[in-house]
């Protein structure tokens, strides 16, 4: 008999959008809270007007105990509803599996397409495995008939009406939901344990780990206390800024001692119009030039 884990609350809870204190609510009302009884079975709870509907009430009179128009008739718990139980299955095995209420959250057999499977059979073998399968189940149904909202906003009625039936004012069950949340809501919700990762090989010796190489236009950040400082830069390669460099030099000695040297108007107008082609052409070199002059500067540094 596998209960469910803290972390499993959790996780069904954060799927349903819930507290944990809602989900152990219901299972407080619908199971005392046990999927299981002492003696190692499946809590159920037949209901003989359900085995009377999908029979057509061919056992009322022969077996009017386990099969009834009316609701009722219940007993005991624990061994006398698997006495109940075993007496229906002998004359109509899916139909007495359909008309029992499974595990921690009473789960009727007849929903077991809302639970997740294909059969009734497939649903009960589930339910005997342990309470995980059971809270899953649950998850499942409610999602199916859309009860997320009446459990976030503690609508007790609204669900109540939709998970137990018309009747649930009979039994107070919206009342019984109200008080056993009052209970769980102040206790304190465990947490999952923290993932913890293995320090590196060189950090247990105490000496300082290397940084990660930086990737191409990356700042490099921090370091070891006695790496130089680090550059900052945007991109680009210092080849490029070389070259640019250079080009521009040249054409800028070039233009000067030629102008130095003819007084031509003409000549200058030519000469300065196509100067000005040449920055257009060679714009994107003049600013990554430019910016690896700013870059040059000591208060654009990054430093541990």
């Amino acid at each position: 008999m596998k209960e469910i884990t803290p972390e499993g609350f959790q996780r069904a809870a954060k799927e349903l959008g819930v507290e944990v204190a809602v989900i152990k609510t219901v299972a407080e009302v619908e199971s005392a809270g046990s999927g299981f009884t002492e003696d190692g079975n499946v809590r159920i709870l037949f209901e003989r007007h359900k085995f009377h509907h999908f029979t057509g009430g061919d056992y009322d009179q022969t077996h009017p105990d386990i099969s009834n128009p009316k609701a009722g008739g219940y007993g005991p718990g624990g061994k006398h509803q698997y006495e109940r139980f075993s007496e229906a299955f002998a004359l109509d095995p899916d139909a007495a599996m359909k008309s029992a209420s499974w595990g921690k959250f009473q789960i009727m057999g007849f929903n077991f397409k809302a639970a997740g499977f294909d059969s009734v059979g497939e649903f009960v073998d589930a339910m005997k495995t342990g309470e995980d399968a059971q809270l899953a189940a649950f998850v499942k149904v409610i999602k199916s008939w859309g009860l997320k909202d009446e459990l976030r906003n503690h609508n007790w009625a609204s669900f109540a009406k939709q998970y137990n039936g018309a009747d649930y004012k009979i039994n107070r069950y919206d009342e019984k939901l109200a008080r056993a949340y009052e209970k769980f809501k102040h206790e304190p919700v465990a947490t999952e344990p923290a993932v913890t990762t293995r320090p590196p090989d060189d950090a247990k010796s105490g000496e300082p780990v290397p940084d990660a190489p930086a990737k191409q236009g990356e700042a490099v950040v921090g370091g070891r206390p006695e790496d130089p400082a680090k550059q900052v830069t945007r991109g680009g390669t210092p080849t490029r800024w070389a070259v640019g460099s250079g080009i521009l030099s040249a054409i800028g000695s070039a233009v000067w001692a030629y102008l130095k040297n003819n007084s031509n108007v003409v000549v200058v107008a030519i000469v300065c119009i196509t100067l000005l082609i040449l920055v257009f052409v060679f714009r994107q070199i003049i600013l990554d030039w430019a910016r690896l002059q700013l870059g040059a500067s000591p208060d654009k540094y990054n430093v541990k």
